[in-house]
């Protein structure tokens, strides 16, 4: 069997058809760019935080201001150990998210969509760099470079990257730990026990992110690297010993003593000391850092266990909702993968191929290929799916992608490098024909309007001048830019011309993030309605919430709404003779009719999702 020979770690990028040598420093000046934008570039400014986002928020707020909530037991422990929202504990969720914002929002003064949305940002930058670094260690730059950009670029990571949630820092942590864990089946001695303790503390960390999700990313690439450690220990052990060439086996002083082993030989049993020892230690920092803050909240409250148990086992079986089929993940990737769906489908046939072909690459590839395989099982098992779910794979899919696109620009001359620069203009044809199809769109609209009349529902209040004309300029962006990456990549500037499609989805994604997400997105409705509630409801008057108010409005109107369960609780309220509010939306707006005295004063109306309009009720007490 032959073997494929490694990519050298010294890359001649002009050699290949990269960008000189003399513009070589055009690489990180680009990838440094391009992070920069994509991850930090109006932040905060175009998009309303939304539910999710506003739960981490409003429980970090608290935090911030030192708001404790009352638990059962009657104890107000500190609400960074106790997290809480609405004037309710929310132990769901493990707190590191929320730790990771407070200090942001210290030093800017306020929890905002900036300072809650940073550590994210922060959290996706330490992602890349991780994946940037190893690729570097283990092939080269270029590969480093752009495994770093199609990482950064893919559609399911950066639309994350962006958002205050958990799952991002989940990922950066639950990926320090793997590369972490490589790192020390690659070394030996104390080298491999420290990488170990790093495994096990960045481990926990994920586990205080977003726990138990973690699990089920670590669990197959953990068991992978386990074998592989242990193979290479028995084999090692078994060995005989290969002295150099014209040194000695064994120093023996006279001819009737047993030789004495050289040090290499002599270290050798402690190996399995190091490994060993090392994955105790792991397991103990691992709970060293996870169990604490369990163990507090359990302690003021019991039915904490109770949550915990919900939060995995009943989420798994879809009681919480998002219920799909075991398939959707399989279907959800290519289109979550997207710019470089092509180039990760490539380089899966470039990874298997060059681990059955080169042994250095083999053990290396089989525990990437068992970070995104065992992650797609963990969560496909379960019957609650969510894209942001499998956040935590796109740092293994962008080591294949890195594989495949290192590939394409890399090479020059031949039929090779004609069909690999047909692949690049492939991609800038795609570009072109999107645009088109924007600008099709918008031109239709503009002669004949009648046309959209026929469609129904959310895709037709869509069709207005508000949403086109930014899908126009949209439109015109993605021609130029995908026209220029087909020039390029025709006269075989492949490295140009990913640098130009890089730069084309950079631009045309924040522009639709800002020109058209953001004014159709339901939370930009939340904080209009918010401003009025807090202008209109006085301080000194109880303000409740009907079945479920948005967390955003509660974000938003910046004051405790205890809920309202039913129009009897509503009731309970009236008889009391008190005057208040209360907030639902037009799906419950009927139920809360039937309650004699509530009055109608503020409606929020949301022209693309008509029926969840935002309402505020009063009712008057009595004179």
């Amino acid at each position: 069997m032959s073997v494929q020979t490694p990519i050298p770690s010294s890359f001649d990028p002009e050699a290949h058809g990269g960008p000189p040598q003399r513009l070589a420093w055009l690489l990180p000046l680009g990838l440094a760019a391009l992070l920069g934008t994509v991850f930090f570039f109006r932040l905060g400014d175009d998009i309303p935080l939304r539910t999710h986002e506003a739960l981490l928020a409003g429980t970090a707020r608290n935090m911030l201001l030192n708001r404790p909530v009352q638990l059962a037991d009657g104890s107000r422990p500190s609400p960074y150990l106790v997290p809480n929202f609405n004037d309710s504990p929310r132990l769901r969720k493990t707190p590191l998210a929320y730790w990771m914002v407070v200090p942001v929002a210290w030093a800017v003064g306020e929890v905002n969509a900036w300072s809650a949305r940073l550590p994210s940002a922060l959290a996706a930058l330490a992602t890349v760099l991780m994946v940037a670094a190893v690729l570097a260690r283990r092939y080269d730059r270029l590969t480093a470079f752009v495994g770093a950009a199609a990482l950064a670029t893919m559609v399911g990571f950066l639309m994350n990257a962006r958002l205050a949630i958990a799952d991002m820092p989940m990922t950066c942590f639950s990926t320090a730990s793997l590369l972490a864990l490589w790192m020390g089946v690659e070394g030996d001695g104390w080298r491999r026990f420290r990488w170990f303790l790093f495994a096990g503390a960045f481990g926990g960390l994920a586990m205080l992110a977003k726990g138990p999700a973690p699990l089920l990313v670590l669990w197959l690439p953990y068991l992978v690297a386990a074998a592989v450690c242990v193979a290479r220990q028995v084999r090692r052990v078994a060995r005989p010993a290969c002295p150099a060439v014209g040194a000695p086996a064994a120093i023996s002083p006279r001819p009737d003593e047993p030789a004495v082993p050289q040090a290499a030989d002599r270290a050798r049993p402690n190996e399995w000391a190091w490994t060993l020892g090392g994955a105790a230690a792991a397991i103990a920092v691992f709970l060293a850092v996870v169990l604490p803050w369990h163990l507090y909240v359990y302690q003021h409250d019991h039915d904490a266990l109770k949550i915990w148990m919900a939060e995995s086992v009943d989420r798994a079986a879809g009681e919480f909702g998002h219920e799909e089929p075991v398939y959707f993940y399989l279907v959800r990737l290519p289109m979550l993968a997207a710019p470089w769906t092509v180039f990760f489908a490539y380089g899966l046939v470039l990874a298997a191929r060059r681990a059955w072909r080169d042994v250095h690459d083999r053990a290396w590839l089989l525990f990437i290929g068992a970070w995104l395989v065992g992650t797609l099982i963990g969560f496909s098992l379960s019957a609650g799916k969510q894209d942001h779910y499998i956040l935590p794979l796109f740092p293994a899919a962008a080591v294949f992608t890195a594989l495949a696109l290192r590939e394409v620009v890399a090479q020059a001359g031949g039929g090779a490098s004609q069909t690999r620069a047909r692949l690049l203009a492939g991609h800038g044809v795609f570009f072109v024909g999107l645009g088109v199809l924007c600008l099709a769109a918008y031109a239709l609209y503009l002669a004949q309007p009648a046309f959209f009349d026929r469609f129904r529902g959310t895709a037709a209040r869509l069709v207005t001048p508000g949403v086109l004309r930014p899908m126009a300029v949209l439109g015109a962006m993605s021609i130029v830019g995908g026209a220029l990456a087909w020039v390029l990549a025709s006269r075989r500037r492949l490295v140009g011309s990913l640098a130009v499609l890089l730069a084309t989805f950079a631009a045309t994604f924040l522009w639709a993030g800002s020109a058209l997400i953001g004014p159709i997105e339901r939370s930009s409705r939340a904080v209009d309605f918010a401003r009025h509630v807090r202008e209109t409801v006085p301080d000194g008057v109880s303000l409740f919430a009907y079945r479920g108010t948005s967390s955003s409005v509660v974000f938003y109107v910046a004051r405790p709404m205890p809920p309202l369960a039913d129009p009897a609780g509503a009731e309970k309220q009236m008889a009391a003779g008190q005057a208040f509010y209360v907030i639902t939306d037009d799906r419950y707006l009927p139920q809360l009719e039937t309650v004699p005295g509530l009055v109608r004063v503020y409606h929020q109306a949301d022209p693309y999702r008509p029926e969840e309009g935002l309402w505020l009720l009063k009712a008057p007490g009595n004179p």
